[in-house]
């Protein structure tokens, strides 16, 4: 909001017989209040204007359950950020490898999440996008396809997310995916639901069959990540 500076002197009058110092004090002391005022009504108007914030806090997660070859037990976690806002998933073995003498086994994995979740009465929330981080070095021509499905439990709308990438690729790569909002997946209101997330990885080195893609050594941290961003709203009258 622009910044508003208050008017330190509004008129310059002169004293004279029709105008006595008591008025002309009020001419030049009480006009800047009525101006500020005005400018305090004017800010109320425009805050009136915005949308409800909802306290974050009426969202939780209530428990996390995995199933997979690609999330092993203790292999996923969950942390939120600091708003609430953002739930990052992290697998620790979620990797998928191909190359001469790697079996065609290891070549597909996949997870299936089963995210509890609450919110207070009268709210809901959505899934507007996703992003996600990977860090698996590809050898050129070497392919990689991350598909991972969104639903609610007895939801029929799924948000589906894909992504293909072609090496040679030797440093963590990013990407998000914002999903239109007909097809964007939003919870039951006001009761306790369960997000499912079924995400699987499956690399190919039929175009380099001499290349391929092994389980990364990473100095820090190689986790594969996906960033639920979350839309907590008040449900529908």
């Amino acid at each position: 909001m622009q910044e508003l500076k208050p008017p330190f002197l509004i008129v310059f009058q002169p004293f004279n017989s029709d105008l006595s110092m008591f008025s002309a004090f009020k001419v030049l002391f009480l006009a800047p209040a009525l101006l500020c005022i005005v400018f305090a009504q004017s800010e109320k108007s425009l805050i009136s204007k915005k949308p409800l914030a909802v306290p974050k806090t009426d969202f939780n997660v209530t428990s996390l359950g995995v199933q997979g070859n690609g999330c092993p037990a203790g292999s996923v976690y969950y942390t939120f950020n600091y708003e609430l806002s953002t739930i990052t998933i992290n697998f620790s073995q979620f990797y998928a490898e191909v190359g001469p003498g790697i079996p065609i086994s290891q070549n597909r994995k996949s997870c299936y999440l089963t995210i509890g979740t609450s919110v207070s009465p009268g709210l809901t929330f959505g899934l507007p996008s996703v992003g996600y981080r990977t860090y698996s070095p590809l050898d050129p021509n070497v392919t990689s396809n991350h598909t991972t499905i969104y639903y609610f439990e007895g939801q029929i709308i799924q948000a589906t997310a894909n992504s293909r990438l072609t090496g040679p690729i030797e440093t963590p790569y990013k990407w998000q995916d914002d999903f239109h909002p007909l097809m964007a997946v939003v919870a039951p209101c006001g009761v306790p639901s369960n997000l499912y997330v079924a995400t699987n990885v499956a690399v190919s080195n039929v175009k380099n069959p001499r290349g391929g893609v092994l389980t990364p050594d990473c100095e820090i941290s190689c986790d594969y990540q996906i960033e639920l961003n979350l839309e907590l709203k008040k449900c529908p009258l």
